[in-house]
């Protein structure tokens, strides 16, 4: 029996609590076609033919995760859901374009190598997703290992290991990166959006714009509006503004994208 409206709202109402930094992100739940055509419109019947067998979906130009309930059967699912779109999809956006770049190109070179990541995770999206380019496969993977981390209870986040598992393999690349380096990034990410400590760094203009790096002035712009709706004192808002700028402390250290062409 799919989960009902309200068990689907109080599974969205949970995440939201627990990752406040997704305040920036729209949800819209799925129920009837008349909730398919309120959110899209006159294209509702190709687009309800395109939701066959899906359980959500993530629009990155609007930053809104959408959930098909009928496709969920408790609420258990719906969490699972939420932590693929809005850990994975939304989360991996919390990166510079930089960064991104040299995440997706460590997932890819890690099906080269001996390990869950190729022979569970890599096997799992490429059945799934053929279709995918290489690039998209990759942030399948990372939105894989969000439900992973959501399954097992989160909480797990390791800042010693994480430094270690991006130095190695993301940054400098001379380790490949394995399931437990990529669920440190996972976790360092759903902390930090825990934390209210990540933003979205990356803001594409359409779903295949993915690496249009955020102006100053829209960064700034976003951080203000996150701070000016959460009631914080002055106290507060000096440590998340300090937090932030630890966070992005990476950026400076990750290495030039290479030649590989990434889509998403």
């Amino acid at each position: 029996m799919p989960v009902s409206r309200q068990e689907a709202s109080e599974a969205l109402e949970d995440f939201k609590r627990e990752y406040t930094g997704l305040s920036q992100v729209k949800y819209v739940l799925l129920e009837n076609k008349k909730d398919f055509h309120d959110h899209y419109g006159p294209n509702t019947e190709r687009v309800v033919q395109a939701w066959a067998g899906k359980l959500g979906a993530y629009s990155r130009s609007t930053r809104t995760i959408a959930l098909a309930l009928a496709a969920h059967d408790d609420k258990s699912e719906i969490a699972a859901t939420l932590a693929h779109e809005g850990i994975g999809h939304s989360g991996i956006n919390t990166f510079s374009g930089a960064e991104k770049r040299g995440l997706i190109d460590a997932l890819i070179e890690s099906k080269k190598h001996p390990g869950a990541l190729r022979d569970s995770y890599w096997k799992a999206v490429e059945d799934a997703y053929p279709h995918l380019s290489k690039s998209e496969q990759a942030e399948e993977i990372f939105s894989l290992m969000a439900e992973t981390i959501h399954a097992r209870g989160g909480g797990q986040y390791n800042a010693k290991a994480f430094d270690h598992a991006w130095q190695k393999s993301v940054v400098e690349q001379s380790e490949p990166l394995q399931a437990w380096g990529l669920a440190q990034v996972v976790e360092h990410v759903a902390h930090g959006l825990r934390e209210n400590t990540r933003q979205h760094q990356i803001f594409p203009t359409s779903d295949t714009d993915q690496f249009r790096l955020a102006t100053p002035q829209e960064q700034m712009a976003a951080i203000s509006s996150h701070l000016n709706q959460g009631n914080f004192s002055d106290r507060e808002r000096s440590i998340i503004l300090e937090r932030i700028q630890n966070n992005a402390r990476y950026a400076d250290n990750t290495a030039q994208p290479k030649a590989s062409e990434l889509e998403r």
